[in-house]
């Protein structure tokens, strides 16, 4: 009876505990470390690259042509995949509030690899679904020789 008693408790300090850690990680602190793996970003991002990723952009639907973004494959829920964003007949939009930055802002998004030989991409499944997108890369992290800030946009 006592174990009975304790469940509640136990459930609730564990919800507790689970929205704490999504409310710091998404919100509070919204970066991440990825590893990459494959080769459909080459040159740019190697085999065991580590970037740097941000989600706020991709909470506030602030995607620019040529980002880097990290997203759950649209058919393998158990992969991630890094491409980047290919505008391809979307019309960008102009944020009111500073006319000079162009922004992507639509249900799905078109994803190239930079190694068009060997990425699988948009050109085989299409463009994915926007809350399929998790992260925007920032910079390259490792190896340090190759370190770099990925330009918006660019």
């Amino acid at each position: 009876m006592q174990l009975l008693k304790k469940i509640p408790h136990n459930v609730w300090k564990a919800f507790k505990y689970y929205s704490y850690f999504y409310i710091g990680t998404n919100y509070l602190c919204p970066v991440s470390i990825v590893v990459c793996k494959g080769e459909s970003m080459e040159p740019t991002i190697r085999e065991n690259d580590v970037l740097l990723t941000e989600k706020v952009s991709i909470r506030r639907q602030h995607l620019k042509n040529n980002d880097i973004i990290i997203f759950k494959h649209p058919f393998k829920s158990d992969r991630t995949v890094c491409k980047r964003v290919a505008v391809d007949g979307y019309e960008e939009y102009q944020d009111m509030e500073d006319l000079d930055e162009n922004y992507i802002s639509f249900v799905n998004v078109t994803v190239r690899g930079d190694n068009e030989s060997s990425s699988h991409d948009s050109r085989d499944y299409g463009p994915i679904p926007y809350g399929l997108i998790e992260s925007r890369a920032v910079m390259k992290l490792w190896p340090f020789k190759d370190f770099k800030v990925f330009k918006r946009g660019v």
